[in-house]
């Protein structure tokens, strides 16, 4: 199969991913995932600089909440509830939010949401928007599960001033999520609902293009054919640097800028999925003229779209790096 998600357990791994064009974009641990968590913290400190609390929330390292996600005021020492957004891979604070939300896996909840966008419903007491597998469920049913997961938010609001704090207040449902999310085959090694195929022998190990590509999930250098582009993930960005080879040598100067910069596009955008790379994103490419730089950033767009990464390329900037947003 040349497009397909996974899910594999045994006594030392639990892990999903998908393959896309025969390639690995997304690999995931499921050990350590916790976003989607929902939490009752103490807020520890507050760092002015940064404009941010530090909280404990009783994991593997503190998380931070910065100001955009507060939904109302409060101290240091007091006990708040929130949800992990992200959990980056390095050393960095996990990031948290005030502006929980609840799924059951088909609608998702947001009590603190106030929006116009057409995703966003409004018609009942609290905002919901709901997940692709459940645009074809009866109206009874929706709600239905709407007003279970209203009892699931006014239980959560009841947990505030409570102990003992840290405590885990409510799973996130990434798995749920990234099955009913996904309209292609879904395997796994184990009896699992979501999955159109069972297939106990299945190890993402012994299948060469995923275990290659976890192997080199932390390669600064990766090679695409006699081009190459290097991945540098800094404190606060990623800076991904494209060296010219000799694959187009028999073409103008121009021509064969330009022929390199698109050739490694796809490849960016893949490692940036496979990566989870968030936030701002520099791309070095070979220089171009102003015409040649609209279409690399025609095919940005048109890759970002096919590998479902929500972006805002700002441009060119006066260095002559492309500037990206990663969401």
């Amino acid at each position: 199969m040349d497009n397909f998600r996974f899910v594999y357990k045994d006594e030392n791994n639990d892990c999903v991913g998908e393959i896309k064009n025969s390639r690995l974009i997304l690999y995931q641990d499921l050990k350590n995932q916790i976003e989607g968590n929902i939490y009752r913290v103490r807020v520890d400190s507050y760092i002015n600089s940064m404009d941010a609390y530090i909280l404990n929330i009783g994991e593997f390292k503190n998380a931070i909440l910065r100001r955009r996600n507060i939904v109302s005021d409060f101290k240091v020492g007091e006990d708040i509830i929130v949800e992990v957004l992200f959990v980056p891979n390095d050393d960095k604070l996990i990031e948290v939010t005030q502006y929980i939300s609840i799924s059951d896996g088909y609608i998702v909840l947001l009590p603190f949401v106030k929006s116009n966008s057409p995703k966003i419903k409004n018609d009942l007491t609290i905002s919901y928007t709901l997940r692709t597998k459940a645009k074809d469920l009866p109206k009874e049913e929706i709600l239905f599960r709407y007003n279970n997961l209203l009892n699931d938010f006014s239980h959560l609001q009841k947990e505030i001033n409570k102990l003992p704090t840290p405590k885990l207040l409510r799973k996130g449902k990434f798995l749920t999520n990234f099955c009913l999310d996904y309209d292609g085959e879904i395997i796994s090694n184990y009896k699992l609902k979501f999955a159109s195929i069972i297939d106990a022998k299945f190890n993402p190990k012994y299948d060469r293009e995923i275990s290659t590509s976890i192997a080199k999930i932390d390669d600064r250098k990766i090679e695409i054919d006699k081009t190459s582009i290097y991945i540098d993930q800094l404190e606060a960005l990623t800076v991904v640097d494209v060296n010219s080879g000799s694959k187009f040598m028999d073409r103008s100067k121009e021509d064969m800028s330009l022929s390199t910069n698109l050739s490694v596009i796809e490849e960016i955008v893949i490692q940036i999925s496979l990566r989870n790379i968030k936030k701002m994103v520099l791309i070095d490419f070979i220089r171009v003229n102003n015409r040649n730089k609209a279409k690399i950033i025609d095919k940005l767009k048109q890759k970002f779209e096919e590998y479902n990464i929500k972006a805002k390329i700002l441009g060119f900037s006066r260095l002559e790096l492309l500037e990206i947003i990663i969401f």
